[in-house]
């Protein structure tokens, strides 16, 4: 049986209320539509409360009783890493501010677990796969052994993850195989302090700020984000195959894990900007199980349908969505939103490109050094056959010096 990978999972610290049945119903009827409307083959999903696992289910794939059905995780690799490190500086074998030459000029530890190493150090925050991968030399120091043979002796087996392998290609950004149950016991041993003490686990949930004394969206190794009244910590990972989200509410002793083979449950939504409440299945979870309020107003859904448009490729279905959402809210479409750039730079539709080019605006208004803005509205830019203009940008973004490999690739 092939394997299968998208994760998602989320947990809390105190005493979860019991889910009734006909929402448990509900949630898992939203997760198999929602898989339907991807174009996902198959994914399974595990959900925590307290220290136990509570609830498995398989969509599209027959697996038996307690048969190991394994993804890759691609970057929720990144938890597991910044997990070892803080295992690492514990020991006093490493430091959050260790310089890490390889990766540049003035670039700590604690830059390359924050994402904010691109460009000037710890200046903004840029999602980089590439940069966060270069932990993996002050890490193998620390640990005085190979990146996937620390990781397993320091943070798998200790959580009991039975079924979790690292091989030779892993990186501290992704490469690790693993089951919906593993990461559920990667989040009941973290969640209990068995793998970190508090005073690391605190620190691994808490978001530099940047000049102006606004948190950035990402801890050392986890997305970090006000939804409901509640803190969320989060990572999402996204291949060419698999896709992977796990989302965390400290508050409550609760996780919840799902795992596909495809890209689709991350790539139409864009996450590494940091906000999850575009993402349906995140949104599904929180409403149906952990009765937690989001914003799902009506031209907030009718653009998340949008987003799943484009994400299958049904361009035109997508721009007639986003038209009504602008028709139902203009200030969602319009606002500073980096997901809402991207789709629209994308979409190949000359009024939501209108749009686009007045969001990237506003947002180069805020910080007028931002790369993946700049390449954005470069694409604009070109799709309106301004090609001076685009290149200024593209210009622009490669002499700055901000970019990160990904999009400085893109860019040339």
């Amino acid at each position: 049986m092939r394997a299968v990978p998208i994760v998602m999972l989320a947990f809390v610290l105190t005493a979860p209320a019991p889910v009734a049945a006909q929402n448990r119903a509900a949630f898992e009827a939203e997760l198999d539509a929602l898989r339907t409307a991807l174009g996902i083959p198959s994914m399974s999903a595990a959900v925590v409360e307290g220290d136990t696992i509570v609830w498995v289910r398989h969509f599209g794939i027959d697996a038996g009783p307690g048969e190991a059905v394994r993804y890759p995780i691609a970057s929720l690799t990144k938890p597991l890493a910044a997990t070892l490190a803080l295992r690492m500086v514990e020991r006093g074998r490493l430091r959050l501010d260790e310089p890490v030459p390889d990766a540049g000029p003035g670039i700590l530890v604690r830059h390359l677990l924050t994402q904010t190493a691109a460009g000037t150090p710890g200046a903004r925050f840029v999602y980089s796969s590439a940069l966060y991968a270069k932990l993996q030399a002050p890490i193998e120091r620390a640990a005085r052994a190979a990146f996937a043979t620390a990781l397993e002796a320091d943070v798998l087996r200790p959580a009991g993850m039975r079924h979790t392998a690292a091989g030779a290609r892993t990186t501290p950004s992704t490469g690790v195989q693993s089951t919906v149950e593993d990461l559920a016991r990667f989040a009941i041993a973290l969640g209990a302090g068995r793998l970190l003490k508090s005073a690391s686990l605190a620190a691994m949930f808490r978001a530099p700020r940047h000049e102006g004394g606004h948190p950035f969206p990402y801890a050392l190794g986890w997305f970090v984000q006000a939804i409901g009244g509640e803190q969320v910590r989060w990572q999402y990972g996204r291949d060419a195959d698999s896709s992977a989200l796990f989302l965390t509410l400290p508050r409550r002793r609760l996780a919840f894990v799902l795992l596909a083979r495809t890209d689709r449950l991350s790539a139409p939504f864009w996450l590494q900007f940091g906000d999850l409440r575009w993402s349906p299945a995140a949104v599904a979870f929180f409403d149906r199980w952990a009765g937690l309020r989001v914003d799902l107003a009506s031209a907030r859904r009718t653009m998340r349908d949008a987003l799943v448009a484009f994400g299958m490729d049904r361009r035109r279905r997508g721009v007639e969505l986003a038209e009504q959402a602008a028709v139902l809210a203009p200030p969602l479409v319009n606002a500073a939103d980096p997901v809402l750039l991207a789709v629209f730079a994308r979409s190949g539709d000359a009024k939501l490109r209108d749009t686009g080019r007045r969001i990237a605006h506003r947002l180069l208004d805020a910080d007028a050094g931002q790369p993946r803005v700049l390449l954005d509205l470069a694409v604009l830019e070109l799709q309106d056959h301004h090609a001076d203009v685009a290149a200024d940008l593209l210009k622009r973004l490669l002499d700055g010096g901000q970019a990160t490999p990904e999009i400085e690739a893109t860019a040339r």
